[in-house]
C-alpha cells in the first residue's frame, strides 16, 4: 500500500497547484525583493523634493516662496544644494538601516545627527598623527600660522573738522617742525601736542588690519613703508580725520613661529582636518552605492554650467 502512495500523491492536481504556486511565489518574491533593494539604493532628486528640503531646513512651509528661491539659485548653488540633499538622504536611510529610529529619537535631522556622531567616533578613534604628519600639515598651511607684520608708533593729530582739511595740513606741518626741533619730542611725550584723537595716541605692535580700521587704508600703507627712527618724526600723513606727524620707532616683519611653539595648535588643527577628510571619504563611499537620478529640468540646469 505504501509503495503506491507516492505515485498517487504526485498525480494529485491539488499538489501540482501548490508546487507551481510555491515556485511562482518564490520567483515573484525574489523579483519584489530585487525591486525593493533597487528602490532602497535609488534617490530621485526633483524640484518638489528640493523645495520640501528647503522648507524642512527653514522650518517654514511656503512652497511658492521656496520654488522662487530654488529657481533663483546659480548653478554652483544648485549643485551644492543637491549634494547636501543627497548626503542627508543617504545618512537618513543608513541611520534607519542601523535601527536608530527604533528608539523614537524623533525626526529625520536627529537620525542624521546620530549617524554623524557615530561616524565621528569611529573615524576619530582610528586617527593617529605623527610629528611628520604635523610638519607636513604646517607646510601646507603656513599662511594660517603666520604672525602679521606690526608697527609701534605714536602720532600727533591735527583735526580737519576744527581746522578744515587745508588748515589741518598746515597745522600738522608746523607741529612736525616743532616735534623735530633742537630736542625732538620723545615717544612718551606725544600726548602733550596736537588735538584729541578719536582712537589711540600710542600704538604698540599693531598689525595692518587694526591700523587701517583707525586711520584708513591709505595711511596704513604709507606707515608700513616707513623706516623706523627713535627720534625723527615723519609726515605729516593725511587720514579721513585730519593730518598726523608720526614717530615710528619699531617695525616687525611677518614671521612663522617655530614648530614647537605651534605644536599643540597643530595637533588640534591637523586632527580636525584629517577627521573631516576621512568623514567625507566615508560618506562618499556610502553615497556612491546609491543610484542618483536627477529630474530632467535640474539636470539641464547643471549641464548648462558645464558647457559654459
Amino acid at each position: 500500500m505504501k509503495k503506491d502512495l507516492l505515485p498517487r500523491i504526485l498525480k494529485e492536481p491539488l499538489l501540482h497547484f501548490f508546487v507551481v504556486g510555491s515556485v511562482l511565489f518564490a520567483i515573484l518574491n525574489s523579483d519584489e525583493q530585487n525591486k525593493a533593494n533597487l528602490a532602497a539604493t535609488s534617490i530621485e532628486v526633483s524640484q518638489d523634493a528640493l523645495i520640501r528640503y528647503l522648507e524642512f531646513r527653514a522650518k517654514v512651509i511656503e512652497p511658492d516662496s521656496f520654488a522662487g528661491k530654488l529657481n533663483s539659485l546659480s548653478e554652483d548653488e544648485l549643485q551644492a544644494l543637491i549634494d547636501n540633499f543627497i548626503r542627508e538622504e543617504v545618512l537618513f536611510r543608513e541611520a534607519k538601516n542601523l535601527g536608530l529610529d527604533k528608539e523614537d529619537f524623533g525626526a529625520r535631522r536627529r537620525l542624521i545627527q546620530q549617524l554623524e556622531f557615530i561616524n565621528q567616533g569611529v573615524v576619530s578613534s582610528a586617527i593617529q598623527l605623527s610629528e611628520d604628519d604635523l610638519k607636513a600639515f604646517l607646510d601646507l598651511n603656513k599662511e594660517r600660522y603666520l604672525e602679521p607684520a606690526t608697527v609701534t608708533f605714536t602720532h600727533v593729530f591735527s583735526n580737519a573738522q576744527l581746522h578744515g582739511a587745508d588748515g589741518a595740513d598746515e597745522k600738522a606741518r608746523d607741529l612736525l617742525s616743532e616735534l623735530n626741533g633742537d630736542s625732538p619730542v620723545p615717544f612718551h611725550e606725544a600726548a602733550r601736542h596736537g588735538d584729541r584723537f578719536l582712537f589711540n595716541q600710542n600704538y604698540v605692535a599693531k598689525d595692518a588690519t587694526e591700523i587701517a580700521s583707525h586711520f584708513g587704508a591709505g595711511l596704513q600703507i604709507q606707515l608700513f613703508e616707513l623706516e623706523p627712527s627713535e627720534n625723527r618724526w615723519q609726515g605729516p600723513f593725511r587720514s579721513s580725520y585730519g593730518s598726523h606727524p608720526i614717530l615710528l620707532i619699531k617695525k616687525t616683519k611677518s614671521r612663522l613661529p617655530d614648530f614647537e611653539s605651534l605644536k599643540k595648535r597643530l595637533e588640534e588643527d591637523a586632527f580636525q582636518s584629517r577627521l573631516e577628510e576621512e568623514l567625507f571619504r566615508l560618506e562618499k563611499s556610502v553615497v556612491d552605492q546609491y543610484s542618483i537620478r536627477l529630474e530632467p529640468d535640474l539636470e539641464q540646469r547643471l549641464l548648462s554650467r558645464s558647457e559654459q
